[in-house]
């Protein structure tokens, strides 16, 4: 009859990672204990927790100090759009560091009142050129509907952010008064 096949262990790898020497006995790697491993998934989770939070792109909670001082729509500054169209005119560079980015009252004449390709509600205010205006995009479906009821020719004035010159000079966020 046949025998059993008894399986041969090979021999451990100490966990020096290197081949025991011809004829000694090779070293086992001690047991790992319960509360080095909890240590180690402790280690592991609290690194992640940091790594995971700095990472986030969550802006640093702003003091006092390097706090922005916001605009309040009742105190924002006025400008005509004959007078920014101008400026924007004249020089653009000098435009964007006097007005780009910063919220404006601007009073002009409406000249024209769509939606452009995206489909997002603009009026334009004319002030005396020929080729440029100051194109006001509306802020929300309110503005839309208070948008809806004007006609060419009315003076109207809006507050909204300039975003600078393309071709007319853009306002965002409008809000009609």
């Amino acid at each position: 009859m046949t025998e059993p096949l008894q399986q041969q262990s090979a021999p451990a790898i100490p966990a020096t990672g290197t081949s025991p020497a011809p004829g000694a006995t090779p070293k086992l790697a001690k047991p790992v204990s319960r509360g080095q491993v909890g240590c180690l998934i402790f280690g592991v989770v609290v690194l992640v927790i940091i790594f995971g939070a700095a990472l986030s792109g969550s802006p640093p909670i702003p003091s006092e100090a390097t706090e922005p001082k916001v605009q309040e729509d009742n105190v924002l500054p006025k400008i005509g759009a004959a007078e920014l169209i101008s400026v924007y005119d004249i020089n653009e560079l000098n435009g964007d560091a006097s007005y780009k980015g910063k919220r404006y009252q601007i009073t002009g004449q409406v000249g024209e009142i769509g939606k452009d390709i995206l489909g997002s509600a603009y009026v334009t205010l004319t002030g005396g050129h020929e080729y440029r205006s100051v194109q006001c995009f509306l802020k929300n479906g309110v503005e839309t509907e208070k948008a809806a009821g004007l006609r060419p020719g009315k003076t109207i004035t809006v507050r909204g952010t300039i975003d600078g010159l393309m071709m007319n000079v853009v306002v965002t966020k409008c809000e009609i008064e």
